[in-house]
Formats: structure tokens, sequence, C-alpha cells
């Protein structure tokens, strides 16, 4: 809402002439600060931010301050497929030696309906909100995983490792299927997360919180053990990010 302020006249005992003069100033700033608050609503609008065409007359200014800048990621004019598949490609990259399989086949995104949306992300330390292209990669209405930013998660239990590890494997088939695990929490991100080993980049099985029996111990990256982790707790997602993704999630 735009605001603004007229002075409170007290002296009393002004002529006639000096108050018809001031009364037409008054209307005068008046019709100015209604059209300069309009002006400000629409510029808001434009910039994605929700703002009241109606202005208030108030004894004292407002002002009004915004915790988060919007930024929108510039979007190019390809169809959401082709760009998701590029997207695809640089983030797994990193992953090329061990990509995911569909009923004990590679997956091939490009056997995949993509569909585009729009997600916005927050990141510790970055007081900023961005904006991100989401593409949900799907088939027969099941959608298999989201790639957004620098970031591939799958959601689906269908896509698993060549070990057979996806979404709803429980801790203990994931360590007796990589026996060179390791286990992490960080507060950065508030998650847990199993790893094949200690190598970076690393694919991030997630876990959920609520399975967690242990507390935080202060540091950055903490190891883990199952015991730490209730029975047969299991994979909700997989993350695979890009370079300087890791511990932002």
């Amino acid at each position: 809402m735009c605001y603004f302020a007229v002075q409170t006249l007290k002296n009393k005992t002004m002529s006639t002439k000096n108050k018809t003069s001031i009364a037409i100033a008054i209307i005068a700033i008046t019709a100015i600060s209604f059209s300069a608050c309009k002006r400000g609503a629409k510029r808001a609008t434009d910039n994605v931010q929700t703002v009241s065409d109606t202005c208030q007359i108030v004894e004292e200014p407002e002002t009004e301050e915004f915790e988060h800048e919007i930024y929108i990621e510039v979007y190019d004019d390809r169809e959401p497929s082709e760009k998701a598949k590029e997207a695809y490609n640089i983030i797994t990259a990193n992953y090329s030696a061990d990509m995911f399989f569909v009923n004990e086949n590679p997956f091939n995104i490009d056997d995949y309906i993509i569909a585009e949306d729009v997600i916005q992300r927050g990141y510790e330390g970055d007081p900023d909100i961005h904006e991100y292209a989401l593409y949900i990669v799907r088939k027969n209405g099941h959608d298999l995983m989201n790639i957004f930013g620098e970031e591939i998660l799958i959601i689906s239990e269908t896509l698993t490792t060549s070990r057979n590890i996806g979404v709803n494997s429980t801790i203990e088939e994931f360590v007796e299927a990589y026996p060179e695990y390791g286990i992490f929490y960080t507060y950065v991100s508030s998650k847990y997360w199993l790893a094949k080993d200690d190598k970076t980049p690393q694919i991030q099985f997630i876990l959920d919180n609520d399975d967690a029996l242990t507390e935080w111990d202060g540091s950055i990256i903490q190891h883990l053990k199952p015991s730490d982790f209730k029975p047969n707790s299991k994979i909700t997602k997989i993350r695979l990010y890009g370079s300087d993704m890791m511990y932002l999630y």
C-alpha cells in the first residue's frame, strides 16, 4: 500500500486568503501523491511484487522493507524436453560411471515426457529467493524425477542403481550393497543422507529426518552409523547435484 503525509494546520489565525492558498496546495500535493502511488504500484506489479492500487492518507509516512529480493532465472524459448535433457546431461556428467536403471535397462531420458514448472529456492547464507525452471520427468502419469537448477531429484522407486538400490530401499539394504558406505548429516540443509563412499561428487540417498536417533554434534558434516537410525529406515529420494551444490539442498 502507498502512503503519503499531509501536515496538520494548527495556526487558526490565518487569513482567509492564506487558508485558501494552503487548501489549493494540499489538493495539488494530494493529486500528485496519488499519481505517484499508482505509478509505484504498477512498477511493483511489473516486478512480480503485489502492491495495492489504493492509497491512504496518514499522519506519518511509512516504508516497507522486503526481506528478500526475487531473482527470476532467464528461460530460453526451447522446448522443455530439450532444456531438461541439456540440464540432465550436464549434471550427470559427474556420474557417468554409475547411472540408473529401469527394469534392468539403462535409464534414457528420451523415453519420457517432460513437463515444465517453476520452483522457488532459498539457500543458507544467501538472503535472496531464487526461481528456477522445474522439469518433471514422467511416464504414464508417474513422476520419476525433478530437474531444476543444478540438481536432479529422483522420487520414484522405479529408478535403481546397478545394485538395485533406490527410493524405499532400507539402510540395511544399502549397507549390504555398498559396504564402503558413508552416512552423513549437515546442519546447512538439515538433511541426512547415505553415500556409496566418501568420494566427491557423490550421489546422495536422502533419509527421513524423523528416523534419526542421534543429535547434531556441532560439525559441518557429521559422520553417522546405521545404529543412529531406526531399524528399516528408508531412502526417501536420491539427489544428484552440480559441482557447486553439494551441501545446498
